[in-house]
């Protein structure tokens, strides 16, 4: 009995002291679907979702990790090490030895979250042994996130709703700031499309000018189209349900 005591307090010294990388459910505004990171003691959980959430998630992961180790930095920079917990499908080695990855987070206040670089394909040994050097941390760039607080607050803004509300919106893509951002973010050997940062200049844009940010980008698609005036506001209707 006394074993089996021991234990349970062992482990709950061990959640006690599980390394925090976000308090909340912070979220990825994609072209159509979102998706959610939430932390568990020591695993980070991936959800799938259409809309922000306002209890804690009772449906499958789509995927999951355990957290290694979690590295505080300068300016408020993470080195977060984690383990890839899901199985391969249609595979002999289900688990193979190099799922394990190095994400160099950044956190800007408690409503964002950026993933400015990732190395992929480890294995345990290289994940225990790698440099963490100054220039893992001279991106500036990345796939963001939000908090669940921030999303709650920026899905009461209004709705884009005419194509003089996406113009205002695209003529801060096309600006020249934007524009050199964009440029430096290509340069840095980063795909524009695999990960969420058009997504996410939209939806600062969207939020700089008052307007919600939830699928902004197949909204502002839908208004520049060649579509007649019914058919968009029949396609923007169903986005909006």
């Amino acid at each position: 009995m006394k074993k089996v005591i021991l234990f349970f307090i062992a482990n709950l010294v061990c959640f006690a002291n599980a390394q925090r990388l976000i308090n909340e459910p912070f979220y990825s505004i994609g072209s159509d679907d979102m998706e959610y990171f939430y932390q568990s003691n020591d695993t980070l959980y991936v959800y799938k979702c259409n809309s922000v959430i306002s209890k804690k998630p009772t449906s499958r992961p789509s995927n999951h990790y355990k957290i290694l180790d979690i590295i505080e930095k300068p300016k408020n920079y993470f080195v977060v090490k984690i383990e890839k917990l899901d199985s391969l499908i249609m595979t002999k080695n289900p688990y193979p030895e190099n799922r394990f990855s190095i994400h160099i987070f950044k956190k800007n206040g408690s409503k964002e979250l950026t993933d400015e670089r990732a190395i992929i394909q480890l294995t345990k040994n290289e994940i225990d042994n790698y440099p963490i050097q100054d220039s893992l941390f001279n991106n500036n760039f990345g796939s963001t996130y939000f908090s669940q607080t921030y999303m709650q607050e920026v899905s009461k803004l209004k709705k884009i709703e005419s194509e003089e509300d996406a113009k205002k919106i695209m003529t801060e893509m096309d600006s020249k700031e934007t524009q050199k951002i964009i440029k430096n973010y290509e340069n840095s050997n980063m795909s524009l499309y695999s990960s969420n940062f058009m997504e996410t200049l939209i939806s600062k844009f969207c939020v700089k000018l008052g307007y919600s940010p939830f699928k902004a980008t197949v909204i502002l698609g839908v208004l520049g189209s060649k579509y007649p005036e019914e058919v968009k506001r029949k396609m923007l209707a169903e986005y909006y349900k």
